[in-house]
């Protein structure tokens, strides 16, 4: 009888001693799973800040897109604004040059102006010289030179009596932004008469000989 009891006494022991085994070789897996698990959350939460970093990146270069493309589009409003100025400012021949001798007509106080300017200097203008005369900033008298136009003598001008001239060249002619700092404002711009008539082309095209007049000062378009 003690030989049976000690025989399952030993069993039991050794039944016991494989579950006490096998039960941390679980335990230990679990563990294990747990490490893995919690690495691949690691693993995962990185790589959604990444997405996130990528996602904030691509935005900021969309921005600056963005940004660009309306500076364009800035430029290319000023461009059009430039294009759809009177003809007379980018040189080329009116279409219509008896409305334009109308619109005259209809401002006595510009003619009487530009009439008695013409008359009262060209007594007074010497051989081989022109008149530049800027409304708001005086009249001068500037030597002709060979193959001078009414742009190159009010450049001469502002160059011998102390004002600034600032202009922009195009293929088509120069456009007039400023005259001794004086800026045309909204639709302004600066247009000039050339002997007492509004000039039918740009400064840059209009040809001056001597005794010659020219008379600039801000029109609205």
């Amino acid at each position: 009888m003690k030989k049976i009891i000690q025989n399952l006494t030993t069993l039991f022991l050794a039944i016991l001693a494989v579950t006490i085994v096998y039960g941390g070789i679980n335990l230990a897996d679990l563990n294990l799973k747990n490490v893995k698990a919690s690495q691949n959350q690691e693993d995962f939460a990185n790589k959604i800040s990444n997405l996130e970093n990528k996602l904030n990146e691509s935005e900021n270069k969309n921005s600056d897109f963005e940004n660009r493309l309306n500076d364009l589009q800035k430029k290319l409003d000023d461009y059009k604004k430039i294009a759809s100025a009177p003809k007379q400012i980018l040189g080329a021949e009116t279409q219509e040059p008896k409305e334009v001798i109308k619109y005259i007509e209809k401002e006595p106080v510009i003619k009487t102006v530009t009439q008695t300017i013409t008359q009262t200097i060209t007594q007074g203008v010497e051989k081989n010289q022109a008149v530049v005369t800027i409304e708001n900033l005086g009249s001068y008298r500037v030597d002709l030179k060979d193959s001078d136009n009414a742009f190159t003598i009010l450049k001469r001008a502002g160059v011998e009596n102390g004002f600034p001239i600032e202009y922009q060249e195009y293929s088509f002619g120069v456009f007039i932004t400023a005259i001794g700092a004086i800026m045309p404002r909204g639709n302004q711009y600066w247009a000039f008469y050339y002997n007492g008539k509004f000039s039918m082309v740009g400064a840059s095209s209009q040809s001056i000989s001597k005794n010659d007049t020219t008379f600039w000062r801000l029109e609205s378009f």
